[in-house]
């Protein structure tokens, strides 16, 4: 095999022109079925990055045509708690926007306000500091108190490990630092902050009617999802009486969080990989044709080899060799090419995929490449089988 190997690099050295054309073709069908495919790996094969990520469920009312609403009313999230029994933790978020002052030129910043157990249903903990206590997430506790994001305490704060303790004013409201997060935990880009949203607390709003929150929670060990779902329903319709008239027909829906984030993307991201694999199979058949030709032109070597005593076989490992070679080559490069499109990819979809679920170059990606690589070498190598005296 090293025999074969080190005459493959000796053939393809001597056609430095072939062997560009070829390698450069190869890299960008292979370099784009990479990047296609580092997308879905990390938006459907990968799950979510956080602990147990098979518990993470997405809550939300449905409207009465059964379609999913996606917000949920603050006093159907208190009936949940009060009454759920197959959640490990629950918690609800919305978007808010200050105006951040305090310390160097004033911004306005995206934050989350959330209930106290949102760190707990994604099983993340603070880089620095702490999470929010039991005094600062219930009514009458001192709540003016306020999480940082990684990627603006880096931007904002220059990576400062004494910013813990520090006072900020977002809306003239003085809050102080508790602590900051890991990078890439929550799945919105834009969030630089959160405060806790504290149930019932004053000048806030809890009713059944009114929807601006959005619900996510983390199921017991070996509770499915629509077992959380038919006890929220049924908890629904005991509570019938309390709700708004208009909310008679609605209902309660939980489903996985990773289903949430990705399922509308599944046809989309199919047809991108089926049209690169046309592109890569083009690809094959085009440099099929010039190994033809140039297997034509090597058509003395090969019967000199079977006069010499070579067989079907010998014959055909240094075909499958050289053609292998070559599509390595073409791999290598298309790695280089793969990356670039991942940024480019990254962008397309950023409103398509949470930031936790971005296109990486992983093991998976890397083992992927390699197999198509060998795959096509396999496919070019047969090209060459009508190219020589006594076909194989």
């Amino acid at each position: 095999m090293s025999s074969d190997l080190r005459f493959a690099i000796r053939q393809l050295a001597k056609s430095p022109g072939f062997t560009a054309v070829a390698v450069l073709t190869l890299a960008l069908g292979i370099g784009a079925n990479t990047a296609i495919f580092s997308v879905i790996n990390s938006a459907l094969l990968q799950p979510l990055p956080y602990p147990h990520a098979e518990q993470l469920v997405y809550v939300m009312e449905t409207g009465p045509d059964g379609g999913p609403n996606g917000s949920i009313s603050g006093g159907a999230f208190k009936d949940w708690l009060e009454h759920g029994t197959k959640f490990a933790h629950l918690a609800v978020y919305e978007e808010i926007s200050r105006n951040l002052t305090g310390m160097g030129t004033p911004e306005r910043v995206t934050g989350f306000q959330v209930s106290a157990q949102f760190l707990s249903v994604l099983g993340v903990s603070p880089r620095l500091g702490r999470d929010f206590s039991v005094n600062e997430t219930t009514p009458g506790g001192n709540s003016q108190v306020i999480l940082l994001t990684h990627q603006f305490w880096q931007s904002r704060y220059g990576g400062d490990v004494g910013v813990v303790g520090t006072k900020v004013l977002l809306d003239q409201t003085p809050f102080i630092v508790i602590g900051v997060l890991p990078p890439r935990v929550l799945f919105q880009d834009d969030i630089q902050f959160l405060i806790p949203d504290v149930i019932d607390a004053p000048g806030s709003y809890w009713g059944r009617d009114a929807h601006w929150r959005w619900s996510i929670g983390r199921l017991l060990p070996g509770v499915p999802a629509s077992e959380a779902q038919a006890e929220l329903r049924g908890i629904k319709q005991q509570l019938a009486t309390e709700y708004p008239a208009w909310k008679e027909k609605w209902s309660v829906s939980v489903t996985s969080l990773q289903e949430t984030f990705v399922g509308h993307t599944r046809p989309m991201f199919a047809l991108l990989l089926g049209a690169v694999a046309l592109v890569l199979l083009i690809a094959c058949a085009n440099i099929s044709n010039l190994l033809l030709a140039r297997g034509n032109a090597r058509s003395r070597e090969m019967a000199v080899r079977i006069a010499l005593g070579a067989n079907s076989w010998r014959i055909m490992r240094q075909v499958l060799v050289e053609s292998i070679l070559l599509a390595l080559s073409g791999c290598v490069i298309g790695l280089v090419f793969a990356v670039l499109s991942m940024r480019l990819l990254g962008n397309m979809v950023a409103e398509q995929l949470p930031q936790i679920l971005r296109p990486q170059l992983d093991t998976q990606v890397l083992l992927f490449s390699v197999l198509i690589a060998c795959g096509c070498g396999v496919l070019l190598a047969s090209s060459l089988r009508g190219a020589r005296p006594g076909r194989m």
